[in-house]
């Protein structure tokens, strides 16, 4: 026993023995337990129980007696009184009842009070030279605690727990609802996800957080919540954003409405979010028609918003959000392309003033062309200086359209069932060429008149 005990007195972790702290405290009242015998002892003191006393020194387990020096001197009484005895402390140290009666109680001193009775220092711990010492204490998670021994071996102590039932559902609970939470989901919709998994928990013993994560996609409540995933599923389609992916979607698609001004009620953004998701529309998408509705709705001029009614039906301006955005299923380079063709017939109306025969393919061809606004402006202003050639002269036979012809011409693009475009030009440059001959003696102001249709007051050269 005494052996047993000096070894366990030794073995206290975190024991320093130079070191006259609460742990040495609980060294020393294992060191005179040993000293004294069994007295009231009824049962071996254990490495495990030295392991708990410890704890609630150290503050990592509860044993309701405080903690550092408050729980050292409480365990040190309780085990002088209940595991020794006062009637041993008398028979061992020769001390009077109301000395071992006091010696027991907090803040007790067995060894000063031997001293001073002419006895013997009842001894230390300090002179033992251990053979092995305690280098590393693991509490692991069934409740047993393992000891590591300067030597290599290894002690485990104390009976592994056994989880409850309760215990093990309220462990799966906290994982379960801890993934809803971070994923940005309601209470009341945890909630609901939760009494569903909770059946399933007691209904199976084998079903965990993770298997309930995973199944919770196949629950009327998940597929109310997020039915652009469920219909993605069911479709079999790959790339379906997480739960937390489809909130912060959801959060950022809000915001970006909220700066552009665009009100929905719940259940219109509800539809808006499940079309964009199913559809592949991300946030820069989703930005970008949104810059491009508020510019055509309030920045274009009035003759490209007129063009896009004229060309694209009435509906399509006063619209232009549902189209460019509410419905994402209209491809959105067509949109693009439509609003770049319209820009163009815009300018071409504002510009060179065409009207008659000027429509979309031929806007749309200049629109692939890919000029700058600039470029697209200086060539109508050069068409609309040369427009006076496309009114026919004596002499001429070929009738030239100024919006077919002379736009064909201009950008070098192509009209189906005309001569090709660089045909066009060669034919209007020497159209321009004789009737400069033709009027040379007039002088350039003249000749300049005759090309430009303006009046000269010259008389025959205007007929």
């Amino acid at each position: 026993m005494a052996d047993n005990l000096f070894d366990l007195a030794r073995a206290v972790p975190g024991l320093d023995v130079d070191e006259m702290d609460p742990l040495n405290l609980l060294a020393q009242t294992i060191e005179r337990l040993g000293a004294v015998g069994q007295g009231n002892l009824k049962s071996a003191v254990t490495q495990e129980d030295i392991a708990r006393w410890a704890g609630e020194i150290g503050g990592t387990v509860d044993g309701g007696r405080g903690r550092g020096w408050e729980a050292a001197e409480q365990i040190r009484s309780d085990i002088l009184k209940y595991r020794v005895g006062v009637d041993q402390l008398e028979e061992t140290f020769g001390m009077t009842t109301a000395q071992a009666e006091a010696a027991v109680e907090l803040g007790g001193d067995i060894a000063g009070t031997v001293i001073q009775s002419g006895g013997k220092h009842p001894g230390t711990i300090n002179p033992y030279s251990p053979s092995k010492t305690i280098t590393e204490t693991i509490y692991n998670d069934d409740g047993t605690v393992t000891y590591v021994y300067s030597d290599g071996t290894i002690q485990i102590v104390g009976t592994p727990k056994v989880e409850s039932t309760e215990s093990i559902i309220n462990r799966m609970q906290d994982a379960f609802m801890l993934a809803l939470r971070n994923a940005g989901m309601s209470t009341e919709n945890i909630t609901t996800l939760w009494n569903w998994a909770h059946a399933k928990f007691k209904a199976d013993s084998s079903f965990t957080a993770e298997r309930a994560l995973l199944e919770m996609y196949d629950q009327p409540a998940f597929k109310e919540r997020f039915p652009a995933i469920a219909n993605m599923r069911e479709r079999g389609e790959k790339n379906i954003p997480t739960p937390g992916e489809y909130i912060a979607f959801e959060k950022d698609v809000g915001t970006s409405l909220k700066q552009f001004g665009v009100e929905y009620t719940t259940g219109e953004h509800r539809d808006l979010i499940t079309t964009l998701i199913e559809n592949n529309v991300g946030m820069p998408e989703v930005n970008e028609r949104l810059t491009e509705a508020e510019r055509i709705t309030y920045s274009v001029p009035r003759e490209v918003q007129e063009t896009l009614m004229q060309w694209y039906s009435p509906t399509w301006a006063k619209s232009i959000e549902m189209k460019m955005f509410l419905d994402p299923t209209q491809d959105w380079a067509s949109v693009q392309d439509d609003i770049e063709t319209a820009e163009v017939g815009g300018w071409g109306k504002m510009v060179a003033g065409l009207d008659e025969g000027w429509n979309a393919e031929m806007a749309n061809q200049i629109a692939d062309l890919g000029l700058s606004q600039a470029q697209v402006w200086n060539s109508f202003a050069s068409l609309k200086q040369e427009e006076a050639l496309f009114a026919e002269q004596v002499g001429e036979d070929t009738n030239l359209q100024y919006e077919t012809h002379g736009v064909s011409s201009q950008f070098g693009i192509d009209i189906a069932g005309e001569d090709d475009a660089l045909e066009l030009k060669d034919m209007l440059e020497r159209r321009k060429q004789r009737r400069i001959s033709r009027f040379a003696g007039g002088g350039t102001g003249q000749a300049g008149a005759i090309i430009s249709g303006q009046t000269t007051g010259i008389g025959s050269a205007n007929a």
